[in-house]
């Protein structure tokens, strides 16, 4: 059996799941890929194509098997070329991992001062603290399979970021890597499936999503409630707590806040506002009715502004562009849906930050100052962002910060709704609010708005825009029918 790379990978992306490598060493199919992963491993190509560009000639490894690939690596070794791509590297494993190879194939060898560097290309742009534990492991293996193979330790184990920059990571002789791949062998080797907590941002992107929502769902296991963390969720199964029922069978509010739970790397006691939430949305999960945990406070006003921002995450895009402002103003009055659009010349991304400051100027001129209802905390930070970087006109930014009304915040410390997420998506639904379109959603938008920035394609831009302009205006619309729905609910 061959142990890679790719091994550790799976074990920590999309989020480190001892049950995606328990199931993956099983044969378990997962669910096809989806665009956004489709559309970042294209980025991921064409920013490596990109990089490799710059380094004029390189060589690959010839061969029709892993094994002749590798015997040419080392003749390119040996020659001295100075700079090859996706090298093979093969070694035998350490005797404590068994009668295994090890293969690894980073993006390049790199001949500095008759010295090889192993640099590996990725669109992260920061490995730092514990971002991207695979990426480092990664490397730690090459370097380690490096040292076999020739008898000497790289150079210099080094990542080309998504921004550009080369980062150099310490070299630990393989001992990341190992303690990974001894992890792997452990969970494929087990007699049955690991528990595994499932989590909503934990599982978002993994091909066995639906399999382990399903289940957790028909099992209602006590991980689907918004509180339970990992190490929460794990404590209750060591306590024989599974399921939700028996959660609030074998707690009180004052036997779980005084239970010690796994924190880190401590253990701290669940405390009382936690154990009153997480039996809260307990009751509600088991009622499907909402729970009251405290008084809201939204803000009063005949008129609202609901704003919502369509943007690039940084890991896709140098400036983190927002290329979609929308604004709408509900109410006594009532408005017309004014979304501020990005331009795809130069310049454009200004000229969308100063017509959205326009829009929101025209309101504030009619209605006086308003609260501007958001959803999470994106839109503040972009607006930080975008007053650093452009300015602001007349103190209309600094007016708008000002107003701003974070509902995710307020709903989640007045109301314990029975869902596994206070992501808009879901609490919409809650709500009684239909979308009118069948696809959409985040990664949606950054796929749509990729393909326009990338096409020449002036009809298809439009196109596309259009749609993630729709996106947007019902997103600001299943704003306001939770704010409304919210609302409702503090007066029943």
């Amino acid at each position: 059996m061959n142990l890679s790379a790719s091994d550790i990978h799976n074990l920590y992306q999309p989020s480190k799941c001892n049950l995606r490598v328990y199931l993956l060493a099983k044969g378990e199919q997962q669910a096809p890929q989806g665009d956004f992963s489709t559309m970042l491993m294209a980025l991921g190509s064409k920013h490596e194509t990109q990089y490799l560009e710059t380094l004029g000639v390189h060589v690959q490894p010839e061969g029709r098997t892993q094994e002749e690939r590798w015997r040419d690596t080392q003749r390119l070794v040996n020659a001295l070329t100075p700079v090859i791509y996706q090298p093979v590297l093969l070694a035998d494993a350490p005797s404590e991992l068994g009668s295994h190879r090890i293969v690894g194939i980073p993006d390049l060898l790199v001949l500095q001062d008759g010295l090889y560097v192993i640099r590996d290309v990725k669109l992260a742009r920061n490995v730092e603290g514990n971002k991207h534990p695979e990426i480092v492991r990664q490397l730690s293996l090459y370097g380690w399979l490096f040292r076999q193979a020739f008898g000497v330790p790289p150079a210099e184990l080094q990542l080309l970021l998504g921004d550009g920059t080369i980062a150099t990571l310490a070299d630990d002789d393989g001992a990341g890597a190992m303690n990974a791949l001894s992890e792997v062998l452990q969970l494929g080797a087990l007699p049955e499936e690991p528990y595994e907590p499932v989590g909503w941002s934990k599982c978002s992107d993994c091909g066995y999503k639906k399999r382990c929502w399903d289940r957790a769902t028909k099992e209602q296991d006590v991980a689907i409630l918004p509180g339970v963390d990992q190490g929460f969720a794990r404590f209750l199964r060591d306590e024989k707590v599974l399921s939700v029922t028996q959660l609030l069978e074998r707690f009180d509010a004052p036997t779980l806040a005084v239970a010690q739970r796994q924190w880190g790397q401590r253990m701290q006691k669940v405390g009382n506002k936690l154990a009153d939430n997480v039996l809260a949305h307990a009751r509600a999960r088991i009622t499907n009715e909402v729970q009251h945990l405290a008084a809201p406070e939204f803000p009063e006003s005949p008129n609202y502004i609901v704003f919502d921002i369509e943007g690039m995450p940084a890991y896709l895009d140098d400036d983190e562009q927002a290329y979609l402002w929308g604004t709408q103003l509900y109410g006594e009055d009532g408005g017309d849906f004014t979304p501020a659009l990005a331009g795809f010349h130069d310049g454009g991304d200004r000229e969308g930050w100063f017509d959205f400051l326009e829009n929101c100027q025209t309101v504030f001129a009619a209605h006086g100052d308003l609260p501007i209802l958001h959803w999470g905390s994106y839109e503040k930070t972009k607006i930080n962002q975008y007053l650093e970087r452009y300015g602001d006109k007349q103190e209309i930014a600094l007016r708008i910060r000002e107003n701003l009304v974070d509902l995710l915040p307020m709903t989640q410390r007045s109301f314990a709704l029975p869902d596994p997420s206070y992501t808009l998506k879901l609490v919409e639904l809650r709500a009684g609010y239909k979308r009118t379109m069948d696809e959409f959603g985040g990664n949606w938008a950054i796929v749509n708005y990729a393909l326009a920035v990338e096409s020449e394609d002036e009809a298809l831009r439009k196109e596309v825009m259009d749609q993630i302009v729709l996106y947007n205006r019902e997103d600001l619309e299943a704003t306001w029918a939770v704010f409304e729905w919210l609302r409702s609910l503090t007066t029943a």
